[in-house]
C-alpha cells in the first residue's frame, strides 16, 4: 500500500478557499439549498486560522467570556461555534431553545420578554457572527461587542438551567 505525503501543509484557509466555503459560526452547516464538503477537519482548520484570539486560536473570544462567565471554558477543546458552546454548557447546565418564547427578531425587543419566569438562570443569545449572554431578565453579562440600541438579527436564544 502507497501512502501520499502532502509536500506543504494546506492552511485552513486554502482549504476552505478550495471548497468555496468561509468557515461562519452556523457550526460548519451550509445554508439551505448548498451542499456543504468541507471536513469537520477542514472546517476546523480554518476556524483556527480566523480566529480572533492570538493566544488560544481554538477559542474565539466571544464564545469563550460567554463559556468563562458559566464556568465551562475547560469543558471542550474548541469554542468557535454556537454548537460548541452548547456542548460545552451542557456539562453543567440544561440547555434547550427558547426562541418562540422570546417572540421577536432583534435582541433589544426580546429583552422584554425574556424574564425567567420558566425558570431560566440565564440566556445565550446568538446572533450572525457572535453570541452573548443575558440574565434571567434580559440584561447583559456579556457582550464583547455592546451596542447602544441592539438590532442585531437573532438566530437563536437557549435558555440556561441547573440540572436536576
Amino acid at each position: 500500500m502507497i501512502y501520499r505525503m502532502h509536500t506543504a501543509p494546506q492552511s485552513g484557509l486554502a482549504i476552505a478557499a478550495r471548497w468555496g466555503k468561509t468557515p461562519t459560526l452556523t457550526g460548519g452547516r451550509a445554508p439551505p439549498g448548498k451542499q456543504s464538503k468541507m471536513t469537520n477537519f477542514e472546517f476546523r482548520q480554518a476556524s483556527r486560522n480566523r480566529s480572533n484570539n492570538p493566544d488560544n486560536p481554538n477559542k474565539n473570544i466571544c464564545v469563550l467570556r460567554v463559556a468563562r462567565m458559566l464556568s465551562v471554558d475547560q469543558e471542550v477543546r474548541y469554542l468557535h461555534t454556537i454548537e460548541d458552546l452548547k456542548r460545552a454548557a451542557r456539562s453543567r447546565f440544561s440547555i434547550r431553545s427558547v426562541k418562540s418564547m422570546a417572540k421577536a427578531d432583534t435582541v433589544g425587543a426580546a429583552r422584554q420578554n425574556l424574564n425567567g419566569q420558566n425558570g431560566a438562570i440565564g440566556y445565550i443569545v446568538w446572533v450572525q457572527g457572535h453570541v452573548l449572554l443575558l440574565n434571567k431578565d434580559g440584561k447583559t453579562i456579556v457582550d464583547t461587542a455592546p451596542r447602544k440600541k441592539d438590532r442585531r438579527k437573532i438566530r437563536g436564544i437557549y435558555g440556561i438551567y441547573r440540572k436536576a
